[in-house]
């Protein structure tokens, strides 16, 4: 396949399966409130130029459709309209048909296509673009005697059928090589494609094996003879449906190879070096192009360094979706001994951003080597792996540090008990607010704090959480809106601002949802933005801080925080509703409120308490309180109640052209009108059918966010105040110092004063520990100054122990005592 249609893109860093759990509208699960999902496209693409091609979606709420909605503008689709009605010719939009036209300059490659109806703007599905004949599998091609022929340039799009295989008829000439390509993945199909190729004798010659998380086949077939060649496609695990489809190409081109940016640095062709060969010279900056050859073979490097200069290492080839497992170790070598340390050995990098919902580490691995002299370092690397049909690609970049950083953003969602992943909420109501994950990738020692906006929203939308802390490496970005008086449906974008300059928020999307996180495979791809709607109706569930919004609160480790909550409700709620805080960094067991249908306000307690799965750090926190609930709600009246209007119409008229007719037998256009009217009747009582079927009262559930709060943990409850050091003792003497504590969020208990004495300090000075009694913030400690002592000052530590509420804590001051010189006899 050649450069002018690639199949998917690379994106400069993948992002590993994530383990999310997130309760969606899946089959066999509680639903959630309405909003549109589409799980595929059929077919997936389409040739650029092309006008008229129909295709149909399949997926959720898709009531009330309106249009789909493509990242490109070149591509554009209109709703196909029913066949008019037998007596009135009323016709409507079919709810999962269209018709797509996408002109000639739309570039190659995927793009997306969203769904946009009652319930707001769907999720993002592929939607693939390029120059190739575009053909619908046959429905009888199940054998290899009515295979269905396929030309080179061509592709098929065509659907698993079970148990039984799809058959494709190729023709390959001596010397060549033929390229068979299956996706499936990458088109956000849950298909695994099997692939065998056969020749013309049905002798097996080569099959596939489908690509780890894409799940896309690839053969690759040297032509030993002319002939014909048969290739059999299907479900690895003999699955068939509507989301299980592919599209398949045959190409005697190769495709292009995985490059990645080398950011203007040098490139050096790396030869193959094993242990105990000479290490291949290198000259930073540079960036290494080479290839692990053998099973557990190691290449080494050496550059020389200069003392004082940083210098940043890092192999890549995980990331752009190589199957390896890069480890690295770095070496000094000093002086003309040939004594060699060993710096450190280093394996998995990347951030560990969002713990088990969204892990973003990567299989490669890189440090910052600081080099304390000028010396010679050795670079040893390895791909754990092992080799992948004898190739395996990597890149070792070494050079000046350039801190930097990346965002990834996800939209939230839920978190219930279970395996359940699915894509993001997309739709705010009136009231509502909607949160999203944003995750920084720091690169080359970045630590600053990261501002964030959005760009492309509508007025009245706000942003709250706005920024990742120094330090920090996520946070929950919270869009609130008040009153919606106007539908509005868009794509809008993330943008962080830190030291080294602005970059845009790379969006995620799951590309399909999962029932089972630790059976189905969870992927994510990169997509054109976040997807929002907002809607005039109210949000059913609010959640608010009582008695008046108070953003920040103080305490300590040990301490107890109480956050009085009251919820707004709208229609009929079902057992409790669950609060509990999110976003605090080391909390994976965070405390829980539960409100009943009857209880609209409580209180919220979090013990400040290192325990378990949970680790509060001392600093600003900052935190939302998320609420989750059950209410009944009936999702599509208003078409309920015009389906019923429509059928009473239409009976009614039926009932009385049957009357005319039956009173005048010999009119025969009579007859044929009431035979039509009849007809009529009957598509609109299957139409009110389907109507009611879909607004049935159904328990979903609603979520709703809080504002942004802020929480000062102090590390102590107590703090040192004053402290008052002797001016001077003398040796062999002693002398007192006075200090005072402070007490805070109520903590009244005794306080252990003790002081901390380093190996120098010890041979001059001599203290004992006091205790502050309860309620009580002075105390005064005997410092002796040993008669060995020499003059000089002596620095300690004075340290401050307590138990609150059961956890011990402690703070210290840093104090420095002046021992003068024996007075003379």
């Amino acid at each position: 396949m050649g450069n002018s249609n690639p199949r998917v893109p690379i994106p400069s860093r993948r992002v590993l399966p994530a383990v999310l759990v997130w309760l969606l509208t899946i089959p066999g699960g509680m639903a959630q409130i309405p909003e549109p999902r589409i799980y595929a496209a059929f077919p997936a693409g389409a040739k650029a130029g092309v006008s008229g091609l129909e295709i149909s979606v399949s997926g959720e709420n898709l009531d009330d459709p309106l249009a789909l909605v493509f990242s490109h503008p070149g591509i554009t689709a209109k709703l196909v309209s029913s066949e008019p009605t037998p007596l009135s010719g009323r016709t409507w939009p079919l709810p999962n048909r269209y018709r797509v036209e996408v002109r000639s300059d739309v570039p190659p490659g995927y793009h997306e296509v969203r769904f946009k109806g009652r319930f707001g703007l769907s999720n993002a599905c592929a939607f693939a673009v390029g120059w190739r004949e575009e053909l619908l599998e046959n429905e009888s091609n199940h054998s290899a005697e009515t295979a269905m022929a396929l030309a080179p340039g061509s592709v098929v799009n065509g659907k698993a059928d079970g148990q039984r295989a799809d058959y494709f008829r190729i023709s390959g000439k001596a010397g060549e090589t033929l390229h068979i390509a299956c996706d499936a993945g990458v088109i956000d199909s849950r298909m695994s494609p099997w692939m065998v190729l056969f020749d013309g004798t049905g002798t097996h010659q080569l099959h596939s094996e489908p690509e780890s998380v894409q799940r896309n086949g690839r053969i690759d077939y040297g032509v030993p003879l002319d002939g014909e060649y048969i290739v059999r496609v299907s479900d690895g695990n003999c699955r068939s449906g509507g989301e299980f489809f592919y599209r398949l190409y045959l190409d005697s081109e190769n495709l292009p190879p995985k490059v990645i940016d080398t950011a203007g640095l040098p490139m050096v062709e790396a030869t193959a070096i094993t242990e105990g060969e000479k290490a291949k010279s290198l000259s930073p900056p540079c960036v290494v192009s080479g290839t692990w050859k053998a099973d557990g073979a190691r290449e080494r490097f050496s550059f020389e360094a200069e003392k004082g200069k940083s210098y940043a290492i890092e192999v890549i080839s995980e990331r752009v979706g190589f199957p390896t497992d890069p480890m690295m170790k770095i070496a000094k070598l000093e002086g003309g001994e040939g004594k060699v340390t060993v710096i450190g050995s280093y394996d998995d990098g990347g951030e560990a951003g969002g713990r088990w919902r969204l892990p973003l580490g990567t299989r490669d691995c890189a440090t910052i080597l600081a080099a304390d002299a000028d010396a010679t370092y050795q670079l040893s690397i390895g791909n754990q792996f092992g080799s992948v049909d004898g190739q395996s690609p990597y890149w070792l970049r070494v050079s000046e540090p350039h801190p930097d950083f990346e965002l990834i953003a996800v939209a939230t969602n839920p978190v219930e008990d279970g395996k359940k992943i699915g894509s993001g909420l997309t739709v705010l109501r009136s009231g509502g607010t909607l949160g999203y994950e944003v995750h920084v990738l720091r690169r080359d020692g970045l630590d600053g704090e990261i501002g964030l906006r959005c760009e492309g929203l509508p007025a009245g939308v706000t942003v709250e959480n706005g920024v990742i802390p120094a330090g920090r490496s996520e946070t929950t970005l919270l869009l609130r809106v008040g009153e919606v008086t106007e539908r509005w449906d868009g794509v809008f974008q993330i943008v962080g601002k830190g030291a080294p300059g602005e970059h845009e928020a790379r969006a995620l999307r799951l590309r399909l949802p999962v029932n089972d996180y630790d059976r189905d495979e969870v992927d994510y791809v990169a997509a054109s933005g976040f997807a929002l709607t907002l809607l005039p109706e109210p949000s059913p569930l609010g959640i608010t801080i009582k008695p008046d919004f108070v953003p920040a609160f103080e305490s300590s480790l040990g301490g107890v925080v109480e956050i009085p909550v009251s919820l707004e409700r709208t229609g009929t709620f079902k057992g409790n509703v669950r609060i509990r805080p999110i976003g605090i960094a080391g909390v994976n067991q965070p405390p829980e409120l539960n409100l009943d249908e009857k209880t609209g306000e409580g209180v919220l307690s979090i013990p400040l308490v290192n325990r378990d799965n949970n680790r509060y750090e001392p600093g600003t926190l900052v935190f939302h309180l998320f609420a989750e609930g059950t209410v009944s709600l009936e999702p599509n009246v208003e078409a309920k109640g015009l389906a019923e209007e429509d059928k009473g119409a239409a009976e009614k008229q039926a009932n009385e052209l049957a009357e005319q007719a039956k009173a005048d037998p010999g009119n025969t256009e009579l007859a044929e009108r009431a035979r039509k009217a009849a007809e009529e009747k009957n598509i609109f009582l299957e139409r009110a059918r389907q109507a009611t079927e879909r607004a049935k009262a159904r328990d979903v559930k609603v979520y709703a966010h809080s504002r942004a709060l802020t929480l000062q943990l102090a590390g102590s409850p107590v703090q040192f105040g004053t402290v008052s050091v002797p001016d001077r003792i003398e040796a062999g003497s002693g002398g007192i110092l006075k200090l005072a504590i402070e007490r805070y969020y109520g903590f009244a208990e005794e306080v252990r004063i003790e002081a901390v004495l380093p190996e120098a300090t010890s041979k001059a000075l001599g203290m004992n520990a006091v205790l502050v009694a309860k309620d009580q913030t002075e105390a005064e400690m005997v410092v002796t100054a040993l008669p060995e002592a020499a003059a000089g000052t002596y620095p300690l530590q004075l340290k401050a122990k307590v138990k609150f509420n059961g956890i011990d804590l402690e703070t210290t001051r840093d104090v420095v005592v002046l021992v003068g010189a024996a007075a003379s006899e």
